[in-house]
């Protein structure tokens, strides 16, 4: 290998649906047996409170499932866009560095130094 990336073709990243999915599920239970908590009057206040916030984040949690479709990062040719962040595709003559940072708990970051002209876009 000579070091050099291969960016003649498309890459995407998408989120993972089944573990979205999965945490709507998860919410959703808790927020009923919360529920359970509050008909048998445990502790009625803190059983609403948790059915309400469990609920509202599950039916956000479902709302995102229905809704995401387009991929979060994606690799190109003319250059890489991260969705969360931006719309519009960053080129690859814009990067002046790629380094990666670890953080806590022993993840990696990767880290792009961009031109300042292209982060006010």
């Amino acid at each position: 290998m000579n070091g050099m990336i291969d960016t003649s073709r498309i890459l995407e990243v998408r989120s993972s649906l089944g573990k979205l999915a999965g945490a709507a599920v998860l919410v959703l239970v808790v927020a009923i047996a919360l529920g359970g908590l509050v008909a048998t009057q445990l502790s009625a206040f803190f059983g609403s409170i948790g059915v309400i916030a469990f609920g509202a984040m599950g039916i956000l949690l479902l709302w995102r499932f229905g809704t995401v479709r387009d991929p979060i990062l994606t690799f190109s040719p003319e250059g890489f866009r991260d969705a969360r962040a931006t719309k519009n595709a960053v080129p690859w003559r814009s990067i002046h560095s790629i380094t990666i940072e670890r953080i806590g708990g022993g993840h990696e970051l990767i880290v792009l130094t961009v031109d300042s002209a292209i982060e006010r876009i």
